[in-house]
């Protein structure tokens, strides 16, 4: 009886059970996606590791493989499939089930009928939508392909108005003896529906700004896009923290259907940190406080804060949308900036009122400003002065970027100019432009050429009352690598670089994309900052890139090509930042 009871404790245990058959399960003749959608089809192989398996179960498995097979092929194309299966037993508890595919003749498209019925079928751009069906007679079908045609049409009615859109013929007739098959899809297009009054529930914000947001025109075609980008714009606001649409179709009158916008209000208040480092300017910490919504109007402001060894700012701007609140602000800010480099140093303290314009997507910029600028600073043997300025100016940038963690298309385009006159609250007079650019360009399917080029000049009365802030300098990461930060440019005579009236620099990059997050990169930079002209100064090298959303980072080691090459002469670069 004491046997009888420990045997059935034992049977009872957790840590105690009889482990069920195993069977290992073999594939052959697929490609790899034919296998893979086989594999999704195929019990035996998904139930292979089943505690519960016993040899009866594992037979049943087995005589329902080839069924399942040959169902998995089908939407490849393939309807005449021969399977060669086996199953037996390899030891104790342990099976072995093969089965060798033959796929057979793959089905030919032999006839694609396409047509639109309804009030748009003779709309150009959905028969160009049928232009461009991915399937055509002498194809091979897969079923994977028409159904994302279908989806494909369907949805450009959707998107030009015609919101009811539907299949009311979708037919793929195989004809198994000859391995062709007809492909028939008719689609009935529906009314087209175009856009009716707009309603929005909102109490945070007063209705003249927030309808300088509203760019859905009544009365035009209800297009997906539109209704996309006036959500966008809502949403980029800073404003709102949900935007919610609601197209009523059951209230539609005449075709028109009105929308009906609800709004949440965002956090108003916005902190945060960053940690950073580069060769240029080495560790920093960064604070950024944003107050999203001070009063009805959209007033919002912001302050900048960064703290690092060698550069230190802080900046505060306060904004008030102006003309189209949507895209316009005037800025009023003020800032203060240190820096330190091998040879110079300087303190600028900065007030500015600004008129700023610029896109929802961010690809555009504008600003007009008018500046008080006081600089204290010292340049080589230059003794420690201070200069004050009213410049008055204007910047711009247009910027287009793939969306891609490699992208291999893109430009960046930056241009400011400003000047300032002794005449007027200013102690020297100077003009100066600046105009930067950069741009992607394919090489192969995992290259890119990158192309950068920063151009700059100006005109200065008295260079000694010219701030270090304003002169320029060539030399570190993002200008003439194989050459420390802002080393390049005239010298005073202890050979200290002190910043020069013009610049140019050249570069030209090759990254290679090895692996999903990582590139290698071979590049070549020449330029210099000079007040006559003096030569390019020349430096390459090799860098290494891992890629993320949020940027590059990124390891160069550069040396000079116009010097000696020596390891006191070799310069490491590590930074990360945005592609563009």
């Amino acid at each position: 009886m004491k046997s009888v009871l420990v045997l059935l404790l034992l049977s009872s245990s957790p840590f105690t059970s009889l482990a069920g058959e195993r069977v290992d399960v073999d594939i052959e003749g697929l490609s790899r996606a034919q296998r893979k959608n086989v594999e999704h089809f195929l019990d035996i192989e998904r139930r292979k590791k089943d505690d519960d398996l016993t040899a009866a179960w594992i037979r049943r498995l087995h005589e329902r493989a080839p069924e399942q097979i040959r169902a998995a092929l089908v939407p490849f194309g393939f309807y005449n499939v021969e399977i060669d299966a086996s199953l037996e037993e390899t030891g104790e508890g342990e099976w072995g089930a093969v089965y060798r595919v033959d796929p057979g003749e793959a089905t030919i498209i032999s006839e694609v009928n396409l047509r639109w019925t309804g009030p748009g079928k003779d709309e150009p751009l959905l028969r160009l939508a049928i232009e461009a069906f991915p399937l055509a007679p002498g194809d091979v079908l897969d079923h994977s392909v028409y159904d994302s045609g279908k989806t494909t049409l369907i949805e450009a009615a959707t998107e030009y108005g015609y919101v009811r859109a539907k299949s009311t013929t979708a037919a793929v007739r195989v004809d198994r003896d000859t391995n062709q098959a007809v492909v028939d899809l008719e689609i009935d297009t529906g009314p087209r529906y175009y856009f009716g009054e707009v309603r929005i529930q909102q109490d945070f914000l007063d209705e003249d700004l927030v309808s300088d947001y509203v760019t859905i025109e009544p009365g035009g075609p209800f297009l997906n896009d539109d209704l996309l980008r006036f959500q966008q714009g809502l949403s980029g606001s800073g404003y709102t923290s949900v935007v919610k649409i609601d197209p009523r179709f059951d209230q539609t009158v005449d075709d028109r259907v009105p929308l009906e916008v609800s709004l949440l209000p965002n956090n108003r208040h916005r902190l945060a940190f960053g940690l950073g480092y580069d060769t240029d300017r080495g560790p920093r910490v960064s604070a950024r406080w944003t107050h999203r919504r001070i009063n009805r109007h959209g007033h919002h402001s912001e302050l900048f804060m960064t703290l690092g060894t060698t550069q230190r700012e802080v900046n505060g701007t306060y904004y008030v949308p102006v003309l189209d609140a949507s895209r316009d602000r005037l800025a009023a800010s003020a800032g203060y900036e240190y820096e330190e480099t091998s040879s110079t140093e300087r303190e600028t303290i900065d007030a500015e009122l600004g008129f700023v314009r610029r896109n929802l997507e961010d690809t555009y910029y504008l600003k007009f400003f008018l500046q008080f600028f006081n600089e204290r600073y010292r340049a080589g043997i230059q003794p420690e002065t201070t200069t004050n300025l009213l410049p008055i100016g204007a910047s711009a940038r247009l910027s287009e970027v793939e969306d891609s963690l490699f992208p291999q298309r893109g430009y960046y385009l930056f241009g400011d100019a400003r000047a300032a006159t002794s005449a007027v609250l200013s102690d020297t007079s100077f003009v100066r432009f600046l105009a930067r650019g950069e741009y992607f360009i394919p090489a192969g399917s995992n290259g890119r050429v990158t192309l950068r080029s920063d151009l700059g000049t100006s005109g200065v009365e008295d260079f000694l009352l010219y701030p270090v802030s304003l002169r320029f300098f060539a030399g570190g990461a993002s200008s003439v690598r194989g050459y420390g930060y802002k080393t390049l440019g005239p010298e005073d005579p202890d050979g200290n670089v002190i910043g020069g009236k013009h610049l140019v620099t050249l570069s030209t990059e090759y990254d290679y994309r090895f692996l999903e997050k990582w590139a290698a990169a071979a590049f070549i930079d020449a330029g210099n900052a000079f007040n006559d002209w003096v030569g390019l100064r020349v430096g390459g090298g090799l860098g290494i890139r891992w890629l993320s959303p949020l940027g590059s980072l990124k390891l160069d080691v550069g040396v000079p090509l116009d010097e000696e090459i020596t390891l006191e002469r070799t310069q490491v670069y590590i930074g990360f930042g945005a592609v563009l």
